[in-house]
């Protein structure tokens, strides 16, 4: 047991410097493509084309292909563990709390999908 918890670590630890791809500023291309004289690729909330840049909400996909990129961009770690330990830390805090020590099992796993 001792040995399976020292390779769940270091595996752990070895994930933490693997390269990943984090998600597009799809907010950021929404403004460009705001600023911009584009006609066509802007939808409002329906889908719908809309003639303004300026009122679109939601762009299609070629649009988003054309304005935003197809590739991948740099996983920033600062910017993921701040924004995960601010949902994962009150999560564990609220899952603490839950009362585990019920009577059987099924009182237990119907606690425990309360979540």
């Amino acid at each position: 047991m001792q040995r399976l918890n020292w390779i769940a670590y270091v595996a752990f630890l070895a994930t933490l410097f693997v390269p990943v791809a984090a998600s597009t500023n799809f907010t950021q291309c929404l403004i460009n493509f705001a600023n911009s004289n584009a006609t066509e690729g802007g939808t409002d909330y329906n889908g719908n084309p809309v003639a303004d840049p300026k009122q679109a909400v939601a762009l299609t996909y070629k649009a988003c292909i054309e304005w935003c990129g197809s590739g991948r961009k740099p996983f920033r770690w600062s910017a993921f563990s701040q924004e995960f330990s601010a949902w994962l830390l009150p999560w564990l805090a609220l899952v603490s709390q839950l009362p585990f020590g019920a009577g059987s099992h099924l009182d237990n796993l119907i606690s425990g999908e309360l979540l």
